[in-house]
């Protein structure tokens, strides 16, 4: 059986107050939730809240999910959604102390490092040798948080989820060549940071 076909049955099952189900959802999608809001807001406390609270928002709205398109799409467009407001929440409150706050040390709330986070798929055809340069994995993921929004959430999704262009398409309300554009342009800005380490 397909995994969205377990998928739709789960759903049901909560549909019908079945906790049980909920947990074999959760199960499923916990670690791959939590991963996905790491590599788009890179503090694991916060990756770990979103996740939670996309999972609150799925039993709460469990209802609501008609099956028009995958459980999976669905609940990647809540986290993508409950990301985006991250970022936008902390962009008002970026701005608030910039203007209004005369203390030092309004940099506290800089990214950090995603160490230990990139999967095992990489850009380059040996990934072991990625994973063990610990210098270039870190160039890397300070170049995947600098990338422009759209182009982090779409290689975020094609490269650590394995997600496919269409459905890329599905759970970002893109269309398939403007997908295929923003993923275009953030491979060539991460092939370039492999260049510029290759080349020191």
């Amino acid at each position: 059986m397909e995994s969205k076909d377990i998928d739709q049955q789960l759903i049901e099952k909560i549909k019908n107050g079945d906790q049980a189900a909920f947990g074999l959802l959760l199960e499923k999608y916990q670690k791959r939730a939590y991963y996905f809001c790491l590599h788009l807001v890179s503090r694991p406390e916060d990756a770990e809240d979103l996740a939670q609270e996309g999972f609150v928002r799925v039993y709460k709205n469990v209802h609501a999910f008609r099956g028009t398109a995958s459980f999976q799409t669905w609940f990647y467009q809540i986290l993508l959604n409950l990301c985006r407001s991250y970022h936008r929440h902390r962009y008002l409150v970026s701005r608030f102390t910039f203007n209004f706050s005369q203390a030092e040390g309004q940099n506290e709330d800089q990214e950090q490092s995603l160490e230990n986070s990139i999967p095992d798929q990489s850009l380059d055809s040996d990934p072991q040798r990625l994973i063990d340069n610990e210098k270039l994995k870190l160039r890397l993921e300070q170049a995947l948080q600098a990338l422009p929004r759209q182009q982090k959430e779409i290689f975020a999704l094609k490269h650590f989820e394995e997600l496919k262009i269409n459905e890329i398409a599905g759970i970002t309300g893109l269309a398939e060549g403007t997908v295929k554009s923003h993923l275009f342009r953030a491979v060539q800005r991460l092939q370039e940071v492999l260049k510029e380490f290759k080349e020191r």
